[in-house]
C-alpha cells in the first residue's frame, strides 16, 4: 500500500510493518533464530548501517520509533522510513540467506 503524497497516521502505517515485526519477534523467541537473526542484521548493516542500528534498537532493546529518533537525532518520519527500508532488505537478505529463518517465523 503506497502512501505517497498523501497523510497517513501513524498507527496505519505501523499497521502495515506487523507481520514483518511478528516474523522478528518470533526468530528472537528461540536462541538459534536469534543468531541467524543476528547474522542477517550484520549483513545488513554493511548496506544499511543507520537502518540495521534502527531495527536492533527497536527489536533488541524495545525502544518505540520516537525514542530510536531523539536517540539517533533525527525526526520520527526519517527513522520510521530507515526502518520501512531496512525491513524490506532484511525480508530480501532473509530471503536469500536464511531461509531457515523464514520457515522458522513461520
Amino acid at each position: 500500500t503506497s502512501t505517497r503524497g498523501r497523510r497517513v497516521p501513524v498507527e496505519a502505517i505501523d499497521e502495515l510493518t506487523v507481520m514483518e515485526d511478528n516474523a522478528i519477534l518470533a526468530a528472537l523467541d528461540n536462541a538459534s533464530t536469534r543468531a541467524e537473526l543476528e547474522t542477517a542484521l550484520d549483513r545488513l548493516a554493511q548496506e544499511q548501517p543507520v537502518g540495521a542500528r534502527v531495527l536492533r534498537m527497536h527489536y533488541f532493546s524495545g525502544l518505540a520509533l520516537d525514542e530510536i529518533a531523539r536517540a539517533l537525532g533525527r525526526s520520527h518520519g526519517t527513522v520510521r522510513n530507515d526502518a520501512s527500508k531496512a525491513r524490506t532488505r532484511l525480508a530480501a537478505i532473509i530471503q536469500k540467506h536464511h531461509p531457515g529463518l523464514r520457515d522458522a517465523a513461520g
